[in-house]
């Protein structure tokens, strides 16, 4: 069960990695008239420094050449790593931003969050690592921007989008571990009950 669920935590591999750095250009293209351009610039290079450090690119394998526990602990940290890029980026830049581009940033780190769902969903704390490093931070830029109706109602949407995902996510995870369970207790007992085969004589 470790192994799968490993296995499931480091299968995105490079292409998670690059689509960090795809997305982060993708806004930095949307903020780039909008924000001063060493805050831009700065963003661009912490998230792609911190997808560098993914687990594809050596902190973790499936191989067997780190202990899971070992493997599973630099999952953690450089998934929190890449979601304190994304989150902190994100809340200090939308305050100098209009509200229809901090709603597209929205957007994007929804995205990452509904994406990490199939790599993440064996390990929850990584998962809820994530979760809260992407998206906390972003109901503070929100409210520097404004306190009027949208503004609060943004808040309101994140708040319940991190709720909903946080249900959902554990209640897959609870499923897999329920079903390798019962795979693992069959498998056990048909060789239990398989009966002993004696060595044929010449």
């Amino acid at each position: 069960m470790r192994r799968a669920a490993l296995s499931q935590l480091l299968k995105g591999g490079p292409l998670a990695e690059s689509l960090h750095v795809v997305l982060v250009l993708v806004v930095a293209a949307l903020v780039w008239d909008s924000l001063p351009r060493a805050l831009t610039i700065g963003w661009v290079g912490a998230v792609t420094a911190a997808a560098a450090c993914a687990p594809g690119g050596g902190w973790a394998s499936a191989d067997g050449r780190h202990p899971p526990k070992e493997s599973a602990a630099g999952v953690r940290l450089t998934v929190t790593g890449v979601g304190l890029t994304w989150g902190f980026g994100a809340a200090a830049a939308i305050p100098a931003l209009g509200l229809d581009e901090a709603a597209l940033i929205l957007v994007v780190l929804a995205g990452i969050v509904a994406g990490a769902t199939g790599t993440l969903v064996g390990d929850r704390r990584s998962f809820r690592y994530l979760l809260v490093t992407v998206l906390a931070p972003f109901p503070f830029g929100i409210l520097l921007q404004g306190h009027s109706r949208p503004h609060l109602l943004a808040t309101l949407l994140i708040t319940l989008f991190a709720w909903e995902w946080t249900a959902c996510t554990s209640g897959r995870t609870a499923r897999l571990r329920r079903g390798a369970r019962r795979v693992l207790l069959e498998s056990s007992t048909q060789e239990l009950g398989a009966p002993a085969r004696l060595p044929s004589t010449p």
